[in-house]
């Protein structure tokens, strides 16, 4: 049986197709097509502003697109780390990826994806309860890893798969983000070009501001996506199981790392002095390099000093026993508190005269909350049917253990007791017959409460008075 861990299945699934008919995506996701036009629409309007504004934005953009795909690359060939799905839309490339998204999010994705704790062609993996030991022969990288599930070698071939094992341990795998596999072009940029504004702040106060410009821009639409399934996450995993309205709190802390070391390696290679004397040729290759090579891992460094107080030692033999892994409330109120202190220290050494590129970019970010606003308040969730890939159905009695020595729950359970999953209110269940095991149909549960409504009006005010240094100028009041 074909695996939903692959992007191209052995056996292609029979109810998939590349181009959905408008009238069947109408009658089963219509919101869905909402985010397919909005996301196409305003990453057009990004590159415009780029074009606009100066070679440095542009290079921006394209580099958005660059490190996003390099990170997909580099979390999909990892074990352990796949637990989100998107829904079939109207333009599908892969089972696993829509037209949207590398517009939207640039996850182009890589050829293969490694099956949950196989290892590559030619390396063999043993295991036991608590450890695993993974002695690659071929690949020659002896490795301790923490426990997980039990698995056997994997037929299919993975070249890479001895520098992900590698990168797996050297660069602390555990401190992964919700939505791992998916990179954003659209989000990104809006963050780093409003992060410019601001003429005299410091390298880290630019990254901050973009970090959190970025994740209000992007909780909008996790929120609506999370209620209206525009994809699923995995019921159990450590990384999706605390949630904010239907949404993990590490695909906000991801946001919020991910675009403040984007940022960060940008001013350090594109938007500083020195750049200018270089060549766009140069200065393209440069930030382009730069930030498909370190942002991701420079992302994972950065996040595990805010887990910190999840690691648990055995003093008596001095070895760990829990590594960190789950965002949650204490991780990210940490990261927003730091980034705050940052951001109100860049504001206070003054913000440029706004130009009408920069105003267009104001009005693409309300475009954008008003957007997802409207469909929250007008589409109705318990009328969604979302047929494709999903969480495999199996034995609800299966445990499993991630990276970081997490328990989980491996399989989707579809008995009848538990054929409802909520996650702070995010709700479906399995609908119809089950085919494959992996691509089935789950229908939406649950009203849009006032809460939702709520939570999309408080990061749309949040978000306009983030993005509102796009629109305005402020005199230094502070000296640097």
């Amino acid at each position: 049986m074909s695996s939903s861990y692959e992007w191209y299945p052995d056996k292609p699934y029979p109810d998939f197709t590349h181009l959905k008919p408008l009238q069947t995506q109408l009658s089963t996701q219509p919101s869905i097509l909402t985010a397919e036009i909005l996301f196409t629409f305003s990453s057009l309007l990004c590159l415009i502003h780029a074009l606009l504004t100066s070679r440095s934005h542009v290079i921006t953009w394209f580099s958005a697109i660059i490190s996003g795909t390099a990170n997909d690359i580099f979390f999909m060939i990892l074990p352990m780390v796949d637990n989100f799905w998107h829904a079939q839309c109207t333009v599908m490339l892969t089972p696993r990826l829509p037209l949207y998204i590398p517009l939207a999010y640039a996850r182009y994705g890589s050829v293969y994806a490694i099956r949950n704790g196989e290892s590559g062609r030619g390396c063999k993996a043993t295991y036991d309860k608590k450890i695993i030991y993974v002695s690659l022969h071929t690949c020659k990288l002896p490795r301790k890893i923490r426990r997980g599930p039990q698995a056997g070698p994997s037929p299919s071939p993975n070249p890479l798969m001895k520098y992900a094992l590698k990168a797996q341990t050297v660069m602390f795998l555990p401190f992964r983000s919700a939505r791992a596999p998916a990179r954003g072009l659209t989000f990104q940029y809006v963050g780093v070009a409003a992060s410019q504004r601001l003429q005299n702040a410091s390298t880290l106060s630019k990254s901050a501001y973009a970090g959190l410009c970025s994740s209000i821009f992007y909780a909008a639409y996790d929120l609506v996506g999370a209620k209206f399934l525009w994809w699923s996450w995995h019921t159990t995993d450590a990384a999706t199981v605390i949630r904010w309205c239907g949404v993990p709190v590490g695909s906000t802390m991801w946001t919020l790392v991910h675009v403040f070391v984007f940022t960060y390696i940008l001013n350090c290679t594109v938007f500083n002095p020195a750049a200018a004397s270089s060549s766009f040729t140069t200065s393209f290759i440069k930030g382009g390099a730069a930030t498909a090579i370190l942002t991701t891992p420079c992302m994972m460094i950065m996040m595990s000093p805010f887990q910190l107080h999840q690691l648990e030692i055995d003093f008596s033999s001095l070895t760990l026993t829990q590594l960190p892994g789950k965002p949650d409330i204490t991780a990210i109120s940490l990261v927003v508190a730091t980034f705050g202190y940052l951001a109100n220290k860049g504001l206070r050494t003054g913000v440029a005269p706004p130009r009408w590129p920069d105003k267009m970019l104001f009005a693409t970010v309300l475009l954008h909350f008003a957007t997802l606003t409207l469909v929250l308040a007008m589409f109705d969730p318990e009328a969604v049917t979302a047929t494709g890939l999903h969480q495999t159905i199996g034995d609800c009695d299966t445990k499993d253990y991630d990276l970081s020595g997490y328990e989980r729950r491996k399989y989707l359970c579809n008995k009848k007791k538990h054929s409802t999953f909520s996650n702070h209110n995010q709700y479906f269940s399995v609908c119809g017959k089950v085919k494959d095991v992996d691509w089935f149909t789950i229908c939406g549960k649950g009203k849009v409460e006032r809460r939702h409504l709520e939570g999309i009006a408080v990061l749309t005010l949040i978000g306009i008075c983030l993005f509102r240094i796009l629109v305005v100028s402020r005199k230094r009041t502070k000296k640097d």
